[in-house]
């Protein structure tokens, strides 16, 4: 049972992970921030691009989390369940 669960876990993080990649995540403040640094490249707006690409991935971190704590409660209790009881994998 605890290896089936693991699989089942590391490959619900994966689609997590990749949905929360392929997900468009703009903020509009990174827009602002990018076309400040386009417009003017410098030090500082560069330094304020970074930030906000920073603020974004931390976005993108938390909503993979989301989803994989989502699918995770409902992968648990149904994977223990079905599972059988007298077995060792």
């Amino acid at each position: 049972m605890k290896i089936r669960l693991v699989i089942w876990l590391v490959v619900e993080l994966l689609v997590a992970s990749g949905i929360s990649v392929a997900s468009r995540i703009l903020r509009h403040d990174q827009g602002r921030a990018f076309l400040a640094w386009h417009n003017n490249p410098n030090a500082v707006t560069r330094a304020e691009l970074d930030r906000q690409h920073r603020i974004t991935f931390a976005h993108r971190v938390g909503l993979g989390g989301v989803l994989w704590a989502g699918m995770a409660g409902v992968t648990i209790p149904i994977v223990v369940r079905v599972s059988p009881k007298h077995s060792s994998t």
